[in-house]
């Protein structure tokens, strides 16, 4: 199994527990940063316990950060800084960049979340994630978007 389809299978393994346990709080207006740090606390549980994640153990999963190694994260055509909902990476470097993860609640993704997630993965601009990914969190289930190498694509 490659990085990607790895990233993948701890997200969707991090939501399925979210949905099994915390599906109440998509009933909740308002919930969604709640909603985020649920799946966070799925996250890192799986990263910490789960043998198939072991190689990212001790890899920070961050919400809602917004530095990069002396700076703000920018956008890469346009002025302005950008603050990703949930990220795998590791601190102050731009080497270990895994996953970045972009989420709504009860709403299909933004222009502005694509951007983002375009920005992030592309491999010529400064931060190289792997792996992108806008979720809307509905009630039916969540809804996947991806981007590998600034591009939307399909996993």
């Amino acid at each position: 199994m490659n990085d990607i389809d790895l990233l993948n299978l701890l997200l969707k393994k991090s939501l399925v527990l979210f949905y099994a346990n915390d599906a109440v709080l998509l009933k909740k207006t308002g919930a969604e940063r709640t909603c985020q740090g649920r799946i966070m606390v799925y996250m890192e549980h799986l990263l910490k316990h789960d043998p198939l994640f072991e190689i990212w153990r001790y890899y920070n999963l961050d919400c809602e950060y917004h530095w990069d190694k002396y700076d703000q994260k920018r956008y890469a055509n346009r002025n302005g800084y950008m603050q990703p909902d949930l990220m795998l990476h590791i601190r102050n470097t731009n080497e270990h960049n895994l996953m970045v993860i972009e989420f709504k609640f009860e709403a299909k993704t933004s222009d502005g979340d694509s951007e983002k997630l375009r920005d992030l993965t592309k491999s010529e601009y400064i931060y190289k994630y792997k792996l992108g990914c806008a979720v809307s969190l509905n009630v039916q289930g969540p809804i996947y978007k991806y981007f590998i190498d600034g591009q939307e694509t399909q996993i």
